[in-house]
């Protein structure tokens, strides 16, 4: 009761009810980000010139240029790889989750997703 009395100004009469807490919100959603089909794209052939670059490079004489070539190109075609599989995780596009998965080892996934995966009306 003294603390119901010291709320409402030390007097004896009715407080009036406080506003009730907003109501829970929804189940945690992840933040949709878009990126960029021309950022795909350009990774993607960064990672095709660096690896055809480094192929070349270790069958001649300078094989240690042509090994970091080999692994720059993989590591910027693995992340292009990973925003492509979650850019369409995020969209809910099974076909391309799966088609991404299985042009995996051929080194064209983030580049056909960049170029044909999102439509005009995602892009903006």
């Amino acid at each position: 009761m003294l603390r119901k009395e010291a709320r409402c100004g030390g007097r004896a009469r009715k407080c009036q009810r406080e506003p009730a807490p907003p109501t829970a919100s929804p189940p945690f959603r992840m933040k949709h980000v878009r990126r960029g089909s021309a950022t795909l794209v350009i990774m993607s052939l960064i990672s095709l010139g660096l690896t055809a670059f480094g192929s070349i490079e270790t069958r001649s004489h300078q094989a240690g240029v042509g090994l970091l070539a080999i692994v720059i190109g993989s590591l910027v075609y693995s992340l292009a790889w990973i925003i492509a599989l979650l850019d369409s995780v995020q969209a809910g596009r099974t076909g391309w989750l799966v088609a991404l998965i299985l042009l995996l080892p051929l080194g064209i996934g983030p580049l056909l997703y960049g170029i044909l995966g999102l439509s005009r009306s995602d892009r903006a």
